[in-house]
């Protein structure tokens, strides 16, 4: 969440959300903590509305192995308004994974993939944005490879307020129109390298630059997407061998880039990057890192913390903030 004071923050495995007031950064203060929304269980992803609400989707409805959960309104503090079941028999591996609010066509598009790593949804859901109904399950195609629309990840609205680029975690790349009709459309339009075992994760978008991370190369892949139906590999940013990329998250506004990961670097680190939006190309800001380390970024590998000795932290989601 990247405007006001209030941070939703996810603890997922435990099902356990907080909401944070980061007013004061170096004073974060946690102002509520919720787990169900109702009937609704286990929350992932939340965006803020223009009415100071909160979307979130909620993986399941039960237990971790019950049935797939819903669309769901909170207020500022987490209080359950209104939900929607997202079952749907067109797709019935489908969990609520992540979202993204299209305002302007009074719609909302959430993903389907399952966080508890048995189930592949292969469908995007289209909602009403007003009052929460569930207007249609797409599947996604297969691509060249024959899986590439399983396991579908991430959702980002295009700059024409209409359009969205679908990513999969099977590095399947898909671009999702006229979802304000009776026949939306999906079509895949590339594919990034991928490995059994590998995936791609979360990614960003600046301008006409998408930025996707890649397991398999240990990378992250820049494509021009200025045309979205044909984009273009631009720039790759390597690693190093045995490094996975995992989350990225963008500064609005800004050509900066979070990264967190794992293998022998991205261990415990938080990482700044930066996209020259000339060029496309993206580098590690190098002077981003904890003090008397030889190697970039802030190092969470640490015994002792404002609230105690816990050992050391694992990064996952990072977000830039803008408190009031």
């Amino acid at each position: 969440m990247s405007e006001g004071n209030r941070l939703f923050m996810n603890g997922f495995m435990t099902g356990n959300s907080f909401v944070v007031n980061v007013t004061n950064p170096q004073v974060p203060v946690v102002d509520a903590h919720f787990t169900n929304a109702g009937p609704y269980t286990y929350p992932h992803s939340f965006e803020r509305l223009p009415n100071g609400n909160v979307l979130a989707t909620f993986h399941n409805k039960g237990a971790p192995d019950s049935g797939a959960g819903g669309l769901v309104e909170l207020d500022p503090l987490g209080k359950f308004l209104r939900g929607t079941d997202a079952a749907d028999a067109v797709d019935p591996e489908l969990r609520p994974y992540s979202l993204a609010p299209v305002p302007n066509l009074d719609r909302v598009v959430t993903t389907t993939g399952d966080m508890w790593l048995k189930l592949l949804g292969r469908s995007i859901q289209i909602w009403r944005l007003s009052d929460l109904t569930l207007m249609k399950t797409v599947l996604l195609p297969p691509g060249p490879r024959g899986d590439e629309n399983l396991d579908v990840a991430e959702a980002r609205l295009l700059d024409d307020g209409r359009t969205l680029i679908v990513t999969t975690f099977r590095c399947g790349m898909y671009v999702l129109s006229n979802i304000e009709t009776d026949h939306p459309a999906v079509d895949f339009v590339y594919g990034f390298p991928f490995e059994a075992g590998d995936e791609c994760g979360l990614p960003w978008r600046i301008g006409n630059y998408w930025i996707q991370t890649v397991d398999t190369t240990n990378s992250l892949h820049v494509l021009d997407i200025s045309d979205p139906r044909r984009p273009q590999l631009v720039s790759e940013l390597f690693l190093g061998i045995d490094e996975l990329p995992h989350w990225i998250s963008g500064e609005l506004g800004g050509n900066r880039i979070a990264l967190t990961g794992s293998g022998p670097w991205l261990d415990g680190r938080i990482v700044l990057l930066e996209l020259d939006q000339t060029t496309g190309k993206l580098s590690v800001i190098d002077d981003f890192r904890s003090p008397g380390f030889d190697q970039p970024g802030v190092d969470m590998n640490r015994e002792t913390w404002p609230h105690g000795d816990n050992g050391p932290a694992t990064p996952h989601g990072v977000v830039f903030s803008r408190p009031n």
